[in-house]
């Protein structure tokens, strides 16, 4: 049996929620001889396939009818478990028939504004009692690795770990529903070390613009990727800040659920982060190069939900890298001042020294980006037009308070 194509234990269930880019071997057993109906539903029950197992050909099982849409609770709001809301003492909470109109999970939607003080918050909240416990369902605060743009329309106040549930809509349907907590490698991990650091990357979204992200940046707007060295172990949070299901798939490498199953835990490369919900896994980034990041919801992924992983060797020096990653490997790094050991030539003003020299050192490489081809171009320009005065700095020839310089013609010697 396996799951993203790696080993895992076998479990029984009757049903599997089957994110985009996952792969599972199922293996059915037929006890009895008749005919078998296997349903392939989408998650938002518009629609279903059926496939017929059967011992003979010609026979046919019942088909069951569409289930109904599931709706969205409390807990896909980023609520954490406060679904049990009604069972909740409200009896001292002040009410009226306004209130009654504007239930707290309305409020925090935004969808209206009960009466009293809660009309006149800035954001949509939920209020509990007098006591003062509200929840914004757009607390920045909350959020510090998340940039504040449009395309973060919600953060979840209180995300929790969804992977030991079925997915939405799957709660009460009355049989075993696979979960992720149900999954085990066969073999133990070949890495089992603890992390070297963790870091948190929120998934975004604005649902009325249909603009996703990961941490409020979309793909667009992203000036560095996010840096990992070779065989660095990282703690990695999921966090959904949205009212959908994102499947996260990460190119190159497999990681492990924190699931509570220690060294045995299921390796994958795509997993579902369920609305409102978080999922943890630890990587041990071991294949250099640039790996997309990205929502397999194609639709998501290209509207911005989408990143650059950057693996590089950790004792590799910036000049030897001639990648973006290296901008966010060296936190002093400025693209304007920065130049290459193998570039630094004497072209800015020493006397005595000819400008273009180059110090011992190794040899360029071929590999020369369009700024230094235009410093280059513009060092022989200057070549070209001051023959004999070679030692002048580039600055003074731009210099207004300066004579401008005799034409090449001019210049005793010197060829047209």
């Amino acid at each position: 049996m396996q799951a993203d194509g790696l080993p895992v234990r076998p479990v029984s269930v009757d049903e599997i929620q089957v994110a985009v880019a996952e792969t599972y071997d199922v293996i059915v057993e037929p006890a009895d001889d008749r005919a078998y109906t296997i349903v392939g539903e989408s998650v938002d029950r518009s629609g279903m396939a059926r496939a017929t197992l059967a011992p003979r050909e010609g026979m046919a099982a019942i088909v069951p009818s569409l289930r109904k849409r599931p709706l969205a609770d409390m807990k896909d709001m980023g609520m954490g478990d406060m679904a049990g809301m009604s069972s909740m003492d409200h009896s001292a909470m002040p009410s009226s028939g306004k209130d009654a109109a504007c239930p707290p999970e309305h409020a925090a939607m935004g969808h209206c504004k009960p009466a009293g003080d809660a009309a006149a918050m800035d954001q949509p909240t939920m209020s509990h009692g007098t006591g003062g416990m509200k929840h914004s369902m757009r607390d920045m605060s909350m959020a510090p690795e998340v940039k504040d743009t449009p395309t973060v329309q919600t953060i979840s106040p209180m995300p929790i770990d969804r992977t030991g549930e079925p997915g939405q809509g799957l709660k009460d349907v009355g049989h075993k529903v696979l979960v992720y907590r149900d999954l085990m490698a066969v073999e133990r991990n070949p890495d089992v070390r603890a992390p070297d650091r963790s870091m948190r990357i929120h998934l975004t979204g604005n649902m009325e613009r249909y603009m996703w992200a990961f941490d409020g940046v979309k793909l667009s707007e992203v000036k560095k990727p996010i840096p990992f060295l070779k065989d660095e172990r990282v703690r990695i949070t999921l966090v959904n800040d949205t009212m959908m299901g994102h499947p996260i798939h990460l190119h190159g490498h497999f990681f492990e659920l924190v699931t509570g199953h220690g060294a045995y835990a299921p390796r994958k490369h795509t997993v579902q982060v369920q609305p409102g919900g978080t999922v943890t896994f630890d990587v041990t980034t071991d294949a250099v190069g640039d790996w997309a990041f990205h929502c397999h919801m194609l639709y998501h992924m290209h509207a911005g939900m989408m990143q650059i992983v950057s693996v590089r060797p950790a004792k590799e020096r910036p000049h030897e890298n001639p990648h973006l990653s290296v901008r966010n490997l060296d936190p002093g790094f400025e693209p304007r001042r920065w130049l290459p050991k193998q570039w630094t030539t004497v072209s800015m003003a020493t006397p005595g020294q000819m400008p273009g020299k180059r110090r011992p050192g190794p040899r360029p490489s071929p590999r020369r980006s369009h700024a230094k081809r235009l410093r280059l171009r513009a060092r022989r320009l200057r070549r070209a037009i001051h023959p004999a005065r070679p030692s002048m700095p580039p600055w003074v020839i731009a210099h207004p308070s300066l004579p401008v310089p005799p034409k090449a013609s001019q210049v005793p010697g010197s060829a047209i």
